[in-house]
């Protein structure tokens, strides 16, 4: 029993150790990010990122447990080895590749790899093709080989594709296997914690960046790809149609006394315009460089200037049904 089980760590620790390397490159890619960011903090990062790491490590052991149970009950049923081999090689090339287009996608668009992402690159590839044009190629498709290669080496090392020799009682072989799946289930839940593992249990710091190389690359997209594709409820929708008619009222309820004027015209003429990308880093009245945007500052000077407005959602088309909205 005790080589089966340092059969299954071995496995396990292979792929805590792949998300490991994963979590390096992707922290030393975008090396700008870092400026500032103590030794002390991406530690942290690497820390925080385990027990997402351990989750989607046991749903990559689902499959091959349940191979190991099965030919540890019935030893006529074991496969051969070069499929556990396949199965394990084949992950790790699907992962390096998610693993450079994340570092594209996460360039431009400032998140990971989700479904978003996927979506736009399956009905519009000609798009998605365009706005990859100015990818590193190169450096690309040398950190995948290195990802690669490395991990299919480091494989060959740790991981144990046979099964033990000798004979158990059959009821140590259930006993056992009962004990191995409700490890792996923990392990994918996140414990026995009232709420199953999330994102925001990575989330540590007040840097962004830190928190989104603490989230697991592929426990991210699995996790979006379902929420999107197979969770049909409003995870938004707390409260009832009544309740939350009644708080948006009180948020708009109309005071005594006369509402005062900021524009000289009763209707104005209103024109939104959106700019795709426009960060306050560029934007000296919110703090950003200085001489970067002269033209926006003499609109602030003129104009009214609303510098505590908060977005309704993290991308553009998110955020502007907000923005429409507000002008019925």
């Amino acid at each position: 029993m005790f080589k089966c089980f340092l059969i299954l760590v071995r496995f396990f620790a292979f792929w805590l150790i792949f998300f490991l390397i994963d979590r390096i490159i992707f922290l030393s890619y975008f090396p700008e990010k870092l400026k500032g960011v103590k030794f002390s903090e991406i530690i942290q990062t690497l820390i925080q990122g385990l027990r997402l790491d351990a989750s989607m490590a046991g749903y990559i052991s689902v499959l091959p447990l349940l191979v190991f149970i099965t030919a540890w009950l019935f030893p006529k049923l074991a496969p051969k080895s070069i499929f556990a081999r396949g199965y394990v090689q084949f992950l790790i090339v699907l992962f390096s590749l998610i693993t450079i287009i994340n570092f594209n996608i996460y360039r431009e668009w400032g998140t990971k790899i989700n479904y978003r992402a996927l979506d736009f690159a399956f009905s519009s590839p000609g798009e998605a093709v365009a706005s990859s044009a100015s990818s590193p190629i190169f450096s690309s498709l040398a950190i995948f080989l290195a990802l690669a290669l490395l991990s299919i080496f480091i494989s060959r090392k740790l991981i144990v594709y046979k099964m033990p020799g000798g004979k158990t009682a059959v009821w140590k072989n259930i006993l056992s296997s009962f004990v191995f799946l409700a490890v792996t289930f923990l392990l994918i839940r996140g414990g026995l914690g009232t709420s199953p593992i999330n994102q925001s249990m990575a989330y540590f710091s007040e840097k962004p960046f830190l928190n989104h190389a603490a989230i697991n690359t592929e426990w991210n997209l699995v996790q979006d790809m379902v929420n999107n594709r197979y969770v049909t409820e409003n995870p938004y929708n707390y409260y009832s149609k009544e309740e939350a008619k009644k708080i948006v009222d009180q948020l708009y309820a109309k005071h005594s006394g006369e509402t005062p004027k900021i524009l000289k015209v009763k209707n104005p003429n209103i024109v939104i315009i959106i700019l795709e990308s426009y960060t306050a880093d560029l934007v000296e009245s919110l703090g950003g460089e200085k001489g970067v945007s002269p033209n926006m500052e003499k609109l602030i000077d003129q104009g009214l200037f609303f510098n505590h407005i908060y977005a309704s959602g993290d991308r553009t088309d998110k955020g502007i049904i907000a923005i429409l909205s507000a002008f019925p």
